[in-house]
C-alpha cells in the first residue's frame, strides 16, 4: 500500500489511501496559507511538480515515491529572508481517520495515540471552547477504524527543526450557539527556518516521507528503521545493565562512597555483571567539567581509572550547555553565555543552590572549550556518557542573540552533537537525556523518554505511556531507557548534605517490594536498558534476585505492545525469548482491581499454550490455556511463561531468556 497524490490546477493537493485523505492542503508561510501570484502545475505518473510564484522569489513542492513510501520535496528560492516556519503541507483536512499519533518533543512527550474530539452535536453552555491542537515531533501519523495508518516524517533533521500540527477548525449556529455547524480535523507539517538569510539561493527543505500501511505499529517501526538506515544507524546497540550514582547519593557521590560500592561488588558471590559504572551530577560545577570538586580529592583519572581496574566500564555525566556562576568558566568567559535578544545572559535552572546559564557554542572558544572537555574525559578511559539537559543547546535562533549568528537551531545543534560523537568515539555508549529525539538521531546510542521516575504514580502517569509510544524507536534508532530500577530498602541519609535530601526524601514517593516489583517487571520487559542507583551489595536478598532476574543478554530482544494504537489501563507487553518460547506481561495502570483476559491466539501464532506464572521467585504451572485470565490489583503486574511445551523456565532463567549465575 503506497498511496496516491492528486494534484489540483488551483495549487491544492491531496494524499489518499483507500480510508484515510490528506485534503486541499496548501504550503503555508508562519501558519498562513501562501497568496501566490501565479501556480503551475506539473503531472506525471508519480505525482508531479506546483510551482507557486510570490511577489519575491517562489515555493516549488515536487511529488514522488521511492518505491515504498510517497514523497513530498520542497525549496524556495529568490527569498531573501526565510519566513520562522515554513511548512509545505499546510491546512490540510483529514478525512477517515479516527485516531492520531503524537511523539512528543522529547524527554517525557507527551506521545501516544489519541482519538481525534468529537465535539457535541447539541450543547446548553454558550462560548465553551472547543478547539484544540497537538503538535508532533520526528514522526506523526494517522490511524483508520479498520487499522490503515499513514505515518510520516523527514529523515533529515541536521538543518532544520520538524514539527507537525494536529487540529481541528468548529462552528457552531443558533441563538446560544447550541447546534454544531461544522468541524474539521486539521493537519500541516513544517520546518522551523527561523527568519535565516537565504540569500535569494535556492534552498531545499528535507523530504517528507509517507508511508502507509495496514496497521499502526509496523508501520511506524518500518518507518524509524527507513531513518535509521538514512542516518548510518545500521546496528542494534547491545543492551545495557550498570549502576548510577544519582538516585541514591544524588550530589554527593564521592570517591570514597564509589570505592565502598566498587569492595560491595567485589565480594558479591556470585557476581552481578554489570558492564558499567556511571558517576551522575556532583563531581564538578556545571561548565567546568574536567575540574572535579571536593568530592573527588584524586581527580577524575583516578576516578575512572577505580571503575576500570574493578573490571567495569567507566561512565560520566555531562550538561554540555551548562554554565554554573560558581564556575571558572563563567568568571572567565562570560561572553560564551547565550543572551537573550536584549543581550541579557539567560538563566536556565538552579542547582545546590546556585544559579546554571546557557553556553553558547557559536562562540569558537566556547566550543572548542566542551570540544576538549569530551577529549579529556575520553583519554581517560570513559566510555560511557550520560548527557543531560540537552534542550538547552535548541534555542530558536529568533529567540536569543549569538556571538556568531546567521544558522537555524539545528543547525548550531547539529555541530555539537557531530563535535561529542567525534571526540568520544564510536565505541563509547551515548545516553541522551531531556534531548530532542530528532536532532539526536545517528548521534546517541540511547534516550531516555520520560520523567525521572519520582514514584509509582509518576510511572504511570508517564514513563509507562511513553515506553508504550516510544517503542517503535527500541532498537531502530535508539535503545530506549526507563530510567533507573529502584532496589533498596535502606536509606542514605547519612551522605546528605544541609540543604540535601537524598534517597526517598522529597523528590520521591517511597515505593514497596511489591511497586518495585511491578516496575521492575516493566522495565526487564519493554527495555534493553536496566540500570539501578542502589547499592546491590546493600539490598536485601529478595531485591537481589530480582536484579539478577533482569539481567540481559548480549543481544538485543524486541518488545511488542498488542493493541499499541488502543491504549488502555491494562498494559500488555510480548516478547519472543531466544530459546522460541515467549513472555508476557499484563500490568494494571488503573487505580480499581480489574481482571484481564487475553485469548492466546490474539498474541501468539497458536490457540493454546502451557502458561506458568513467572518472577523471580515464581514459576507456577497454570496448566493448558486458551485465554489468559488474571485478577490484577491496582498497580499489579503479572508476567507469563508461555510454550508449547509443558516444562517451566529454568531457576537460572532471566527475563531476557539467558541463563544467569
Amino acid at each position: 500500500m503506497k498511496g496516491a497524490w492528486k494534484l489540483y490546477d488551483d495549487g491544492t493537493f491531496d494524499f489518499y489511501t483507500p480510508h484515510i485523505t490528506l485534503k486541499n492542503a496548501f504550503p503555508s508561510f508562519d501558519g498562513k496559507t501562501i497568496r501566490p501570484t501565479g501556480v503551475k502545475v506539473e503531472r506525471n505518473g508519480n505525482g508531479g511538480r506546483i510551482v507557486y510564484t510570490l511577489t519575491q522569489g517562489r515555493v516549488i513542492l515536487t511529488f514522488g515515491n521511492d518505491g515504498k513510501c510517497l514523497t513530498l520535496d520542497a525549496s524556495l528560492e529568490g527569498i531573501e529572508i526565510a519566513p520562522h516556519w515554513f511548512a509545505p503541507m499546510g491546512e490540510a483536512t483529514i478525512e477517515g481517520a479516527d485516531r492520531y499519533f503524537k511523539q512528543g518533543n522529547g524527554f517525557a512527550g507527551p506521545s501516544g495515540v489519541f482519538n481525534y474530539p468529537i465535539p457535541p452535536l447539541r450543547r446548553e453552555t454558550p462560548h465553551k471552547d472547543e478547539s484544540w491542537s497537538a503538535d508532533s515531533y520526528l514522526t506523526t501519523g494517522f490511524i483508520a477504524p479498520n487499522g490503515e495508518t499513514i505515518a510520516v516524517s523527514p529523515y533529515q533533521f541536521d538543518n532544520y527543526v520538524c514539527r507537525s500540527s494536529h487540529r481541528n477548525r468548529t462552528c457552531r449556529k443558533g441563538l446560544i450557539d447550541r447546534h454544531l455547524d461544522y468541524n474539521f480535523n486539521l493537519f500541516e507539517i513544517g520546518f522551523a527556518s527561523e527568519n535565516i538569510n537565504l540569500k535569494s539561493k535556492p534552498t531545499p527543505f528535507p523530504t517528507l516521507y509517507f508511508l502507509a500501511g495496514e496497521t499502526a505499529y509496523p508501520t511506524f517501526r518500518e518507518l524509524a528503521t527507513r531513518i535509521a538506515r538514512a542516518n548510518g544507524v545500521n546496528n542494534v546497540r547491545p543492551p545495557v545493565y550498570g549502576w548510577c550514582s544519582w538516585y541514591e547519593f544524588e550530589h554527593n557521590i564521592n570517591q570514597a562512597i564509589l570505592d565502598g560500592m566498587l569492595d560491595g561488588l567485589k565480594d558479591m558471590n556470585p557476581a552481578i555483571p554489570i558492564q558499567v559504572v556511571q558517576i551522575d551530577d556532583g563531581y564538578s560545577d556545571h561548565g567546568d567539567w574536567i575540574i572535579p570538586n571536593k568530592n573527588f580529592p584524586k581527580g577524575l583519572d583516578y576516578m575512572a581509572a577505580s571503575i576500570l581496574k574493578a573490571g567495569y566500564g567507566a561512565g560520566i555525566w555531562v550538561g554540555p550547555f551548562m554554565v554554573m556562576e560558581t564556575s571558572e568558566l563563567f568568571k572567565k568567559h562570560p561572553d560564551w553565555i547565550l543572551k537573550d535578544r536584549d543581550g541579557n545572559m539567560i538563566q536556565s535552572g538552579l542547582f545546590r543552590g546556585v544559579t546554571d546559564y546557557m553556553l553558547d557554542t557559536s562562540h569558537p572558544g566556547a566550543f572548542e572549550h566542551l570540544r576538549n572537555v569530551f577529549r579529556t574525559l575520553r583519554s581517560m578511559g570513559i566510555t560511557y556518557y550520560k548527557t543531560d539537559f540537552l534542550d538547552w543547546g535548541l534555542n530558536d535562533s529568533t529567540a536569543v542573540k549569538r556571538f556568531n549568528p546567521g544558522k537555524t537551531s539545528a543547525q548550531y545543534y547539529a555541530d555539537v552533537m557531530k563535535m561529542i560523537r567525534e571526540e568520544i568515539g564510536p565505541e563509547s555508549f551515548w545516553l541522551a537525556c531531556i534531548a530532542p529525539y530528532q536532532q539526536m538521531v545517528g548521534f546517541a546510542d540511547g534516550i531516555r523518554y520520560s520523567n525521572d521516575v519520582g514514584g509509582m504514580q509518576s510511572a504511570i502517569s508517564n514513563m509507562m505511556p511513553e515506553t508504550v509510544a516510544c517503542q517503535y524507536l527500541n532498537g531502530t534508532l535508539f535503545l530506549i531507557d526507563p530510567d533507573t530500577m529502584f532496589l533498596r530498602d535502606h536509606n542514605a541519609t547519612e551522605y546528605a548534605g544541609e540543604n540535601d535530601t537524598v534517597g526517598f526524601g522529597s523528590s520521591m514517593a517511597p515505593l514497596s517490594a511489591d511497586e518495585r516489583l511491578t516496575l521492575a517487571l516493566w522495565d526487564g520487559m519493554t527495555t534493553n536498558y536496566i540500570t539501578t542507583s542502589d547499592r546491590p551489595h546493600l539490598a536485601n536478598d529478595d531485591m537481589v534476585s530480582l536484579f539478577r532476574f533482569l539481567q540481559p543478554g548480549k543481544e538485543f530482544l524486541p518488545t511488542e505492545h498488542p493493541n499499541w494504537d488502543m491504549p488502555a489501563d491494562i498494559k500488555n507487553a510480548l516478547r519472543q525469548l531466544p530459546n522460541g518460547d515467549y513472555a508476557f506481561l499484563m500490568l494494571n495502570a488503573a487505580t480499581e482491581q480489574k481482571k484481564a483476559e487475553v485469548p492466546i491466539k490474539d498474541i501468539l501464532p497458536f490457540s493454546t499454550a502451557y502458561a506458568f506464572l513467572w518472577s523471580h521467585n515464581t514459576r507456577r504451572s497454570l496448566g493448558k490455556l486458551s485465554t489468559l485470565s488474571f485478577d490484577l490489583k491496582p498497580r499489579q503486574a503479572a508476567l507469563f511463561y508461555l510454550s508449547q511445551n509443558n516444562q517451566a523456565p529454568s531457576k537460572k532463567m532471566s527475563v531476557f531468556g539467558v541463563e544467569i549465575g
